[in-house]
């Protein structure tokens, strides 16, 4: 079996965990626990069953030496917040997951934009890792669509699944050789990061831009927001 280093700091990390351990051997997994306990973080409950060390310290510098001392075959990340330097990614393989169609929608806070700006679809996207960013060759895509009611949420639940069923084969097919589809770079489109106090709604907005703009921002984020009367309502 291949030996993989997963790096995750968000929600997308258990699915992958997941994933992996039915097709490879997971070396260590990359995250910043902070305060939560096992019993609130499921990636903590799986590596803890599974015996798979948690490096908490989730710098490119303890990422460079755990690939130095570990020697993976392949470095897996499904969420993580900082571009990975040329000089990094050189020293193995690596293979991110990214929850959009790319080329279009590379960046940050994909599938909450999807939403926003009441895109027919969201889409989970596994590519290798270049120096440019989300910009290598696609290894395995597929589409899903937005419904009319569907929250962030639910919309994280799908491509969860969708990570969980194939992120481990497409990690293994690749290390069989399998380069993917090079991107056109013609086409990629944006997003920037979002931050909780982008969550003011304006009320001067459609109705159904309001709509996506609430279903977008739902837990597990900070949630739209407005005044009333000198309170904030969620």
């Amino acid at each position: 079996m291949a030996n993989v280093l997963l790096i995750g700091m968000g929600t997308t990390t258990s699915s992958a965990l997941a994933s992996l351990l039915c097709q490879c051997n997971v070396l260590g997994i990359v995250r910043n626990i902070g305060d939560r306990t096992n019993n609130d973080d499921p990636v903590v409950s799986l590596a803890e069953q599974k015996n798979i060390p948690i490096f908490t310290d989730t710098s490119q510098q303890q990422i460079r030496s755990l690939i130095l001392k570990l020697q993976p075959d392949c470095v897996v990340v499904s969420s993580y917040d900082r571009i990975l330097p040329s000089d990094l990614i050189e020293l193995s393989a690596f293979i991110n997951v990214h929850y959009s169609s790319l080329p279009q929608y590379r960046g940050r806070a994909n599938v909450n934009w999807a939403i926003i700006n009441d895109e027919p679809r969201a889409a989970i996207t596994i590519h290798k890792i270049s120096a440019d960013l989300d910009e290598g060759n696609i290894l395995f895509q597929q589409l899903i669509p937005i419904n009319v009611d569907d929250t962030i949420a639910d919309l994280y639940d799908k491509l969860n699944e969708i990570q969980q069923q194939f992120l481990g084969e497409t990690v293994v097919k690749t290390l069989h050789g399998y380069e993917g589809v090079r991107q056109n770079n013609a086409e990629a489109t944006y997003c920037c990061t979002r931050l909780p106090e982008d969550g003011e709604i304006d009320w001067s907005a459609s109705t159904r831009s309001i709509d996506c703009f609430i279903r977008a921002l739902v837990s597990p984020f900070p949630g739209a927001y407005t005044f009333f009367e000198g309170q904030k309502l969620i």
